[in-house]
């Protein structure tokens, strides 16, 4: 069940409330007064709307700051992790040059040993 301020307003209930503030207006209020009034809510509609615009172009401007301070600190641990894995791969040089230094020895007294050389 729906109350009456939660229907739709009809072109029919707009023409409803304009006769009846014609008649309440009859014999009130000029052309003049209406005009003045007009321009009156013009203007304070005018301030409202600029001043929600600011608050929202306030609120958009932090949202983005503090998306900048969480982007600084990803920048800073993406670089920690750049140092770290540029030592891993110093180290993994270094690993593999002994490796292969390692195999080659192994290579060498084989083929020593079979020449008859002895390594001392």
């Amino acid at each position: 069940m729906t109350n009456e301020t939660e229907k739709p307003v009809t072109k029919r209930d707009l023409d409803g409330m304009e006769l009846r503030l014609g008649d309440r207006l009859k014999g009130k209020a000029s052309i003049g007064d209406l005009d003045a009034l007009g321009q009156r809510l013009e203007k304070n509609i005018g301030v409202h709307i600029e001043s929600a615009v600011e608050t929202l172009a306030r609120i958009t401007k932090d949202g983005f700051d503090a998306v900048d301070k969480r982007f600084d600190g990803v920048d800073r641990r993406l670089d920690t992790l750049d140092r770290g894995q540029e030592d891993i791969h110093m180290r993994l040089a270094e690993v593999a040059y002994k490796i292969d230094v390692t195999d080659l020895t192994r290579r060498v007294d084989k083929i020593e040993h079979k020449v008859g050389i002895s390594s001392v």
